[in-house]
């Protein structure tokens, strides 16, 4: 995910109308530090979910490295998850935030750069099982559809 694919539309602020499906990112104190410490606090919230988003990623990928069995079945309970969606109405990132920021984007691309060649490792290990076959897998010859 770019930087550009987080930035929302210049000059919005937390306050503004939210999509459907987006989650509001509202700040408590809002009124004590005015509109700036309230953007900041809300883009502070929606990095963080970022992040715990990325730290399950990375579970999931060293649980899929099949390290045991148990794990592996964890990680597969631990991948059904709600679908993320793009924080909305945050408004421009604050300056102060961009090196976390940042720092979010490179983590995240090693993190598709690492799935995709795990996914390789995987689909490389399926082509070899295949290739052991001595005969073909058994086909159902009776089907009861009653029950």
């Amino acid at each position: 995910m770019s930087a550009d694919a987080l930035a929302p539309v210049e000059g919005a602020h937390a306050g503004t109308a939210l999509d459907a499906d987006a989650r509001p990112h509202r700040d408590a104190h809002a009124g004590e530090r005015g509109a700036s410490g309230d953007r900041e606090a809300a883009w502070a919230r929606a990095l963080a979910d970022m992040e715990a988003a990325a730290d399950r990623a990375e579970h999931l990928l060293a649980a899929a490295g099949w390290a045991d069995a148990g794990a592996a079945a964890h990680a597969a309970d631990a991948a059904v998850t709600a679908p993320w969606r793009t924080p909305r109405g945050l408004g421009s990132l604050p300056l102060a935030l961009a090196p976390r920021a940042a720092a979010l984007v490179d983590r995240q691309r090693d993190l598709v750069r690492r799935t995709a060649e795990q996914l390789d490792d995987h689909r490389r290990a399926l082509r070899t099982a295949d290739g052991l076959r001595t005969r073909a897998a058994a086909a159902p010859v009776y089907l009861d559809v009653e029950g």
